[in-house]
């Protein structure tokens, strides 16, 4: 009889403690609707504060940036980037919602906002937005920012005959553009070689080296491409890299030698003398030149690597 009543009181304090829990979330949770509130009517002091201070509220501020999407805000961009920025799975259901009520009205796949709605989906990764992002890309009528970023997303976050679709569609795009030039402008170009970084394959990887890094062709350079080399690595990857880090400004802006100098560190490239030579050259000609804050902070970043080594 004793044991029993144990067990009950146990099991009554349990109850109690997941319930006062799960209060304390949900409460805690609209704590950030005020938050969110004085964010958003403080002035900025730079172009993007904002969203960087939303940002800064972390995870738990995901449902209540979900929430004010709905609202009369007028810049409901910044929320949808803030949202695919902290990268929270919560913030998955209202970007779905959002994207949604742009149908049958508008194509979700036409628009600025849409198609931020799809790169933050594809940044959050949830698995839960793979059947919204399939049904988008496949509409035969014209390629769009809005369908490629799509077909993007599944290729990187879902699986099984979705995956394979959107890789397919992808790689499509990618042979219309080698074939035509001059149907697709210089940013299609990029946007193509952006999502052939989520398809991500061995084909894919293969066609970023051989486009970009082999010909040295600094017209299709991208950050993206730069961060994703050290995923694929090797050979042809470290000479190309290499290659970025020693040409002229003239040819490479300096925050695209700069990535390709720590993607060459990533790589795991620290007993090169020319490499430790070329980024302490980086560091002196960003100081010298009075390059932005940001270039010499991600220099000297590079410079105490090889100095700790």
């Amino acid at each position: 009889m004793r044991t029993r009543i144990l067990l009950t009181a146990s099991a009554s304090l349990a109850v109690i403690i997941c319930t006062g829990l799960l209060l304390f979330r949900h409460i805690g949770g609209y704590r950030y609707d005020s938050e969110v509130e004085r964010i958003i009517n403080t002035p900025q002091t730079y172009g993007g504060e904002i969203q960087d201070n939303l940002v800064a509220l972390g995870p738990d501020a995901a449902p209540a940036l979900g929430r004010k999407l709905f609202s009369d805000y007028e810049f409901p961009m910044t929320l949808v980037m803030a949202l695919g920025t902290i990268g929270d799975p919560r913030g998955t259901a209202p970007l779905l919602e959002f994207l949604d009520s742009y149908a049958p009205h508008e194509d979700k796949a036409v628009g600025a906002l849409p198609t931020a709605a799809i790169e933050a989906l594809k940044d959050i990764g949830n698995p839960r937005a793979c059947d919204t992002l399939a049904a988008i890309y496949p509409v035969d009528d014209g390629v769009s920012q809005g369908r490629l970023g799509a077909a993007a997303a599944v290729a990187r976050i879902c699986a099984g005959t979705q995956q394979a679709d959107a890789r397919a569609y992808v790689f499509a795009r990618y042979r219309e553009m080698k074939a035509d030039r001059m149907a697709f402008s210089m940013g299609w170009d990029h946007l193509v070689y952006k999502a052939l970084i989520d398809v991500n394959t061995d084909e894919s990887n293969a066609i970023l080296i051989d486009d970009i890094l082999k010909l040295d062709n600094w017209h299709y350079l991208s950050m993206p491409v730069i961060e994703h080399m050290p995923r694929v690595g090797g050979e042809e990857v470290i000479d190309g890299l290499m290659a970025i880090v020693a040409s002229p400004e003239s040819r490479y802006e300096m925050h695209y030698r700069i990535a390709a100098a720590g993607a060459l560190l990533d790589l795991g490239v620290d007993d090169s003398p020319e490499l430790d030579a070329r980024i302490r050259e980086l560091l002196d000609d960003a100081v010298r030149y009075e390059r932005p804050e940001s270039f010499i902070a991600d220099a000297r970043r590079l410079v105490n690597r090889i100095d700790s080594r």
